[in-house]
């Protein structure tokens, strides 16, 4: 009879997820905290992340995972839609679909995601010397898919993405890649994300970085578990390091008064975002 060791096929996984992940922050380079890029790479489109100040990565339980990270999605129990739109300053609006779908191979869960996410501002008059010369409706259009896989007890995950950018008369494109890992043990949690990875984006003669991230986060959950076996405190750290030596630290605590899901508006949260130097 052949025994096998659970622990150490999770053991591969766990430095397999996180050494792919190291290794290409590492290949890339330095983030740089000063880059510019599409403004739907930076949008976080769910309401639950940013109320806990963006420290995500580490718990990454609904398709919001689709952002923050990709290997976060093997923990959603059922299938999920979410849609979301803002309007900002009255000249920009924003809206974001997004979808997960988990399915069984044989025994094993395998989870695959899809988001649709689209930006524009008011059109508005094009004026030189005086005259007006036409109109411009800057927009910006995101095409995302992902997938995640459990391997031993961390999940990893991956996303492919295609940007396209429309400005007053020109237009570019281009593709990134997000590649994520997270594991839990017990009332513990932890995350690794590196985003937008990919080429910068040409518009003209113009070139603009994607600004790629790198999100170290843990998570813990505290209190005496409440029926369908959620504690009711969970609190959540992340960092995001740049090349200038400065630090992005954000924060988030949410106390949820009943079992996630049995209600609309249950959930308080708390967040703080901090930069160090």
């Amino acid at each position: 009879m052949v025994v096998s060791n659970p622990w150490s096929a999770g053991q591969t996984g766990l430095w397999f997820s996180v050494g792919v992940v190291l290794l290409m922050g590492a290949a890339l380079g330095p983030v740089e905290a000063s880059s510019v890029g599409p403004t739907l790479l930076e949008w976080s489109p769910g309401v639950r992340a940013e109320g806990m100040g963006g420290a995500y990565s580490a718990v990454a339980d609904d398709a919001g995972a689709l952002f923050w990270n990709p290997a976060g999605l093997n923990q959603i129990p059922l299938s999920e839609i979410a849609f979301s739109h803002t309007e900002d300053f009255g000249d920009q609006s924003r809206n974001d679909l997004r979808f997960v779908r988990p399915v069984w191979w044989g025994r094993e869960r395998r989870t695959w995601g899809a988001r649709v996410a689209h930006s524009s501002v008011k059109s508005f008059d094009l004026v030189e010397d005086g005259t007006v010369t036409g109109s411009a409706d800057p927009q910006e259009t995101l095409m995302a898919f992902s997938y995640a896989q459990p391997l031993g007890p961390v999940s990893a995950g991956v996303t492919a993405k295609a940007i396209r950018q429309d400005l007053t008369t020109e237009s570019g494109q281009t593709w990134a890649v997000d590649l994520g890992a997270l594991g839990r043990r017990g009332r513990w949690s932890w995350g690794v994300g590196l985003n937008s990875l990919g080429p910068n984006l040409k518009i003209g003669e113009s070139s603009v970085g994607l600004h790629p991230s790198l999100r170290l986060g843990g998570a813990g959950m505290f209190g005496k578990p409440r029926i369908g076996g959620r504690s009711p405190w969970l609190v959540a750290g992340q960092v995001e390091p740049f090349d200038d030596g400065t630090v992005r630290s954000r924060l988030g605590v949410e106390f949820a008064r009943s079992p996630r899901g049995s209600g609309c508006g249950r959930d308080t949260g708390l967040c703080a975002e901090l930069k160090t130097f």
